[in-house]
């Protein structure tokens, strides 16, 4: 009896699993592909004192340190974005082409980036090559 109601929950649960992973036909962008960072500024909040704001005083990343993070990133849900990694009020903001499509990107000091279109937004973390630590304030934490 109890085997059956198992069974029966997992094909409940198997179609919401299967949908919140893959509800977009669209392909994230291929990263390791033809990159050009068109534009690079940093934005971040001077608010000199506070504990949130004060690690993005000297947090800054140049054009060669985007293309190392951009390579060495993996695709990722939000859901991995909240749970594994920390969220500073520190971006490195432009425009990206990528395989010949214009791409806005953020750059956040916990060591993930969004690629974004119009209509859709990509998150993506280094989170296997710890090699990209030495361009954050923070890496991921895997622990949760």
């Amino acid at each position: 009896m109890l085997r059956k109601y198992s069974v029966l929950l997992l094909l409940w649960l198997c179609p919401v699993f299967s949908f919140s992973q893959n509800y977009s036909k669209r392909r994230p962008p291929n990263l390791q592909g033809k990159i050009k960072i068109i534009t690079l500024k940093n934005d971040k909040k001077q608010n000199v004192g506070d504990y949130y704001y004060k690690p993005c005083d000297t947090w800054h990343v140049n054009k060669e340190a985007a293309y190392y993070i951009f390579r060495h990133a993996e695709v990722m849900s939000t859901f991995d974005l909240h749970n594994s990694f920390s969220i500073f009020a520190c971006y490195e903001r432009g425009k990206v082409k990528i395989d010949n499509k214009i791409y806005q990107y953020a750059i956040n000091g916990g060591s993930w980036f969004t690629l974004s279109t119009k209509d859709t937004t990509y998150y993506f973390g280094c989170i296997l090559d710890s090699s990209t630590n030495k361009y954050f304030l923070s890496g991921v934490d895997l622990q949760n």
